[in-house]
Order: C-alpha cells, then structure tokens, then sequence
C-alpha cells in the first residue's frame, strides 16, 4: 500500500513534489521488501528521534538527570506521554529567553497581581 510523500524544499525556490513510495501494508510486508535489518534500524532511528524531544521538553521543563532518566525509562514509543505543566517551571524557563523590558513588563505585572 503505497505511502503519499509530500515535500516543500525552501532551499530550492520552495519547489514541492508530492509523489507515492510503497513501504508496504504492515511489518511483515515490510520486512519481506527491505529485510529486518533495515526494518528494525529504522524503527530505532525514528525512536531515537521521538526519545530526544522527550528528554528535550524535560530539560526545558527543569527536570533533574535522575528526573530524566525516569521518565524516559517509563516511556514508551506510541504511547502519549501524560504533561503536568508547572508553571513556575514553565515561567523560569521562559525568564533566560526575555529581554530585560519583557522581564521589567512581567515583575510589574506579578506585583499588581499580587
């Protein structure tokens, strides 16, 4: 069962192809067209990419490595990851990224709340 490939190339005058690749219909289909192999080290690649932005939105969110490591641990490919939002987290997080008026504009905005 061919896989529509769509492709928008900004370096090339944003030229676009769209087009069709038949990487078959389930695992076994697939291991029988490229062997297992390359089946599993692309499913691995792919994984490495989805654990990275794991571990990416934990670092961005302030966690510990023994935090990290945790929760990657727990992880699994597929699954939705349920998201807690700290929100002073969230805020320190932001705060090395402002220039100093947005942070001036912000401390005076915690201090009317307040």
């Amino acid at each position: 069962m061919p896989t529509e490939i769509n492709v928008r190339a900004p370096k090339a005058n944003d030229r676009e192809w769209t087009g069709s690749y038949d990487f078959g219909a389930n695992l076994d289909e697939a291991k029988e067209k490229f062997g297992e192999d390359v089946v599993f080290s692309s499913y691995v690649s792919a994984q490495t990419i989805r654990a990275q932005a794991v571990v990416r939105s934990l670092l961005e969110a302030g966690k510990t490595d023994d935090e990290i490591a945790t929760e990657l641990q727990a992880w699994k490919p597929g699954v939705q990851r349920t998201r807690s939002i700290d929100p002073q987290a969230a805020i320190l997080a932001k705060w090395s990224s402002m220039s100093q008026e947005d942070k001036a504009a912000f401390l005076a905005k915690l201090q009317q709340a307040g």
